[in-house]
């Protein structure tokens, strides 16, 4: 058996953070070397997980040890660093969305491609058990023809929240709003589900934050397939609103929220309650789901095939969520 995949993380902010501890826990894998500009937040992540400190990501991405870099820095920063990683022949997870460009993420998909190396992107929603039992009861065609599909992302954030962090668009809009940063993991869901998006036509605006960045945005969406659908998202409501994803095909019917299956209603099904499929770890504290995201990443790098999530498959996220950004900048209807 081949030992652990040893990591590399670039940027120990909270998400970095969040990442060491689960790499710690997960099966196969192993941190082995951290870095960030700040050097306590280094040290803490060092300090807290037994990883080393060294000086900065040129570094890491040489260390003998490190197989693997995760990258967790504001996404316009993803694909400079990913693209580094992967030159030294490293293999590369980054924080979602891949990065704030098309252009980026396409050079950085194209290098990873080049370098062989394996690049996925974070989305550990896809990894909560109800969700792949959704998964499988489409492809399964159990819920016949889909019809209209939506995912809403419908948060409160306090303008403290922006303040405190880097990366969340308090100045810099290409640092993304909620749709890019909060929305974009039930985006993702919404497209692994239900297919590639063929137009969209969006609203976005900011209502009660002052930064350079949307606080709301509506996207209507029509999928390749000839669903329509929706995408609500905010940081602005009061109370906060779970996460939800409906499902609706001309067989039934399934609503996921927080990735627990809270309606399950499908034409000659036997199963009278939603599945019972999920565990509490799977909701306190959530870490559940991106340890198994790093366990199928550790199981790509050894077995030689693909993650569950691709580089291309979060570039369609991307480029969906731009596809609204430059419709509610037109007012027309675009092509994704």
């Amino acid at each position: 058996m081949k030992s652990d995949v040893g990591f590399g993380i670039i940027g120990c902010g909270t998400m970095g953070a969040r990442h060491a501890e689960c790499i710690k826990d997960a099966n196969g894998t192993a941190l082995i070397a951290v870095c960030d500009t700040f050097q306590q937040n280094a040290d803490k992540v060092a300090k807290a997980f037994h990883a080393i400190v060294v000086p900065g990501a040129e570094t890491l991405v040489k260390h003998p040890e490190v197989e693997a870099v995760l990258v967790a820095l504001p996404s316009q920063l993803h694909a400079q660093y990913g693209i580094l990683a992967a030159e030294a022949g490293k293999h590369v997870l980054v924080e979602k969305p891949i990065d704030f460009s098309l252009t980026q993420s396409e050079k950085l998909i194209k290098t990873c491609h080049e370098c062989k190396v394996v690049l996925s992107v974070v989305s550990q929603h896809r990894f909560h058990a109800d969700v792949l039992k959704l998964k499988q009861a489409i492809e399964a065609g159990r819920l016949g023809r889909l019809i209209l599909c939506s995912a809403q992302s419908e948060w409160k954030r306090d303008q403290a929240y922006y303040e405190k962090a880097p990366g969340r668009g308090l100045n810099d809009p290409a640092e993304g709003g909620v749709l890019l940063n909060q929305a974009v993991h039930y985006i993702d869901l919404l497209l692994w589900l239900c297919g590639p998006v063929a137009r969209v036509s969006a609203y976005c605006d900011t209502l009660t934050h002052k930064i350079a960045v949307e606080d709301v945005g509506v996207i209507a969406v029509q999928f390749v397939n000839g669903a329509l659908g929706t995408i609500t998202a905010t940081t602005s409501i009061s109370p906060q609103q779970p996460e939800k994803l409906e499902i609706h095909g001309d067989k039934g019917t399934v609503i996921i929220e927080s990735g627990k299956i809270t309606a399950w209603d499908i034409e000659g099904d036997a199963e009278e309650s939603p599945a019972a499929t999920q565990t509490q770890e799977d909701f306190k504290p959530n870490l559940a789901p991106v340890r198994r995201q790093l366990e199928d990443f550790a199981n790509a790098i050894r077995l030689s095939k693909p993650p569950l999530v691709t580089g291309e498959q979060a570039l369609a996220v991307l480029a969906t969520i731009h596809a609204g950004y430059r419709s509610a900048d037109t007012l027309r209807s675009e092509t994704v």
